[in-house]
């Protein structure tokens, strides 16, 4: 008989603390020759991260692939693949924010396939065996991607978000070192951090929540709400690591629930209007949450908790008011998305796979009701 239980699963080994990167060459197979570091901004390099991770790797095993973008495209993926393929890499590390880590783990497991990754993308091919070892290290809070089995792959000419989507995807190793999170300018601490938080919260309303996700969720929420307004507004080190552990935990909560009406509706926000991502899904978290409230029933009063509200509207003025202190806009009209717009919105973020994993099962007509409110 089939189990109809809970089930909670993920793969991945997770190590957390300060000075954690220096201990990075301690979970790379004693067995690995070539090693593809892949990182995106320039920051990384010229704050001496990337030296040193050549010191401790060494100098002779290290093949570096830099400037991966913000919103990557087909075409990075299948360069960084041809690059590890033709250095004849065994595994494959990838440290920045979270589309490096998208295309780290991309590239680990493509590395073994017969094809680009269109194919993948569109159907076309399966994915058949097992990649090459992955170590994801996030220098960002928010994304989660370290412990979640997708990769986000943007095509420019359809205007599209599409998902890679495997087991396999998972990395070997997620090394979560929170001073890598020290240097992080205030815009990306506060829209990463705000992607972190609508996840966490969605991952809890989900329909395919449970009481491990449910766990993590929580505790994301309490962390986000409690410091990252601190963490942007000073740096503080304290500040950085709450912050930094609760983005780990809201990927260890959607990792097993994915997200839902939120994240979905951000997609043709960040392709069309070239929303930020964090700003994106979390511009609608307010709005949700008020209307997802009564589906909830019990479990509302644990995230009013988390939040620190005494009553909803009290916890969707702490989203809101989080997201004014750390300068991002809560009126789709200020990120130029009028009410013409909206219909755009609709037709091209209502995913059936996101959407439909939402605790209320809303009408177009009735999205639109909802965004009507916050332009």
């Amino acid at each position: 008989m089939d189990s109809t239980g809970d089930q909670y699963w993920l793969p991945t080994e997770i190590i957390f603390g300060e000075g954690e990167l220096d201990h990075l060459a301690e979970h790379v197979p004693e067995s690995a020759k070539k090693i593809l570091v892949v990182s995106g901004s320039k920051a990384l390099r010229s704050e001496g991260v990337l030296d040193r991770l050549q010191a401790m790797l060494g100098n002779e095993k290290v093949v570096f692939y830099e400037g991966v973008p913000s919103n990557p495209v087909p075409q990075d993926i299948d360069n960084a693949v041809i690059a590890a393929v033709s250095n004849k890499c065994d595994v494959v590390i990838g440290i920045g924010g979270g589309s490096v880590i998208d295309v780290a783990k991309c590239v680990a497991l493509l590395s073994t396939q017969p094809a680009p990754v269109k194919e993948f993308l569109r159907g076309d091919q399966a994915i058949k065996i097992p990649g090459i070892p992955c170590i994801a290290v996030p220098s960002t809070a928010g994304t989660g991607s370290e412990v979640t089995k997708w990769s986000t792959v943007w095509d420019p000419i359809e205007k599209r978000k599409y998902s890679l989507d495997h087991d396999f995807l998972y990395p070997r190793v997620a090394l979560v070192d929170p001073t890598l999170t020290y240097s992080m300018p205030g815009w990306v601490t506060a829209t990463t951090g705000l992607d972190a938080l609508t996840q966490a919260i969605e991952a809890y309303w989900s329909k395919a929540s449970q009481p491990t996700s449910d766990m993590y969720a929580l505790a994301a929420v309490s962390k986000i709400i409690n410091n990252l307004k601190q963490a942007f507004d000073s740096g503080d080190p304290f500040a950085r690591r709450e912050v930094a552990a609760g983005s780990l935990m809201a990927g260890q909560a959607f990792s097993n629930t994915r997200t839902t009406i939120c994240h979905s509706l951000s997609y043709p926000m960040t392709a069309n209007w070239g929303i930020v991502h964090g700003q994106a899904v979390s511009i609608t978290l307010p709005v949700f949450l008020e209307a997802n409230a009564e589906a909830l029933a019990g479990k509302i009063d644990p995230l009013l908790e988390a939040l620190e509200a005494p009553g909803l509207g009290d916890g969707v003025s702490s989203i809101r008011n989080l997201m004014e202190e750390t300068g991002l806009k809560t009126r789709l009209n200020d990120l130029g998305i009028d009410q013409a717009s909206l219909s755009k919105v609709i037709e091209e973020g209502y995913y059936p796979e996101r959407a439909d994993n939402n605790p209320v099962m809303y009408t177009p007509q009735e999205i639109h009701s909802l965004l009507q409110e916050i332009i």
